[in-house]
């Protein structure tokens, strides 16, 4: 999570979830006993005669499971608890009339539910989210974009920045003008999501 400027971040509850400031986040620490075993099978291979490929069943002898049978499996994560998690993170900022940055970055790996916890986190507190326009308006880089969603509220949420842009030569003037109105302020004050990748990129 990021917004440009260093700061304690409140305590947190017992809670699965935790939000860190850029400046302390810390990728974990491969185990030792998993670089060596990644380094052993390396080099394995390179010495071993390669094996024949493993009999793969074709498409259309695979069952998919239903929504259902996935939910009970894997149910999905209590996004409402991170959302709460994430408030109480935020408390300082939100605290701060007006605030220092005028928007806030909540960075999540890829497939993290970045999109969800803002989600669930502007629903409960009944603030306008915004929703990436269709894809020709992201290729003519259609400027009313922002105009045509409510920014005058207290804050509002963009839950996947990811989803405003496209990997084409005519795919940034849209976000380029998105931040150039975002970070000066003149929407207001944000909170906007994005998952580490399209961060990067």
């Amino acid at each position: 999570m990021s917004d440009r400027s260093p700061r304690q971040l409140p305590e947190q509850s017992d809670s699965f979830w935790r939000f860190v400031s850029g400046e302390d986040f810390q990728a974990p620490a491969p185990k030792v006993t998993q670089t060596a075993h990644t380094g052993l099978t390396a080099l394995w291979r390179k010495f071993r005669p390669p094996e024949s490929e493993p009999y793969l069943k074709p498409m259309e002898d695979l069952k998919s499971l239903s929504e259902n049978q996935v939910a009970r499996i894997i149910p999905e994560p209590a996004w409402e608890e991170a959302a709460r998690t994430l408030d109480r993170t935020l408390a300082d900022w939100k605290a701060r009339q007006p605030p220092e940055q005028p928007v806030l970055f909540l960075v999540l790996p890829p497939h993290n539910g970045h999109p969800q916890i803002l989600t669930a986190w502007a629903k409960e507190r009944d603030l306008p989210i915004l929703h990436p326009p269709p894809l020709d308006a992201i290729i003519t880089g259609h400027s009313s974009w922002t105009a045509e969603e409510e920014t005058t509220r207290s804050v509002w949420v963009l839950p996947a920045l990811e989803q405003l842009y496209l990997r084409h030569v005519d795919g940034l003037d849209l976000v380029r003008d998105f931040f150039a109105q975002a970070l000066s302020g003149r929407l207001g004050h944000g909170l906007i999501g994005c998952d580490s990748w399209a961060w990067a990129f």
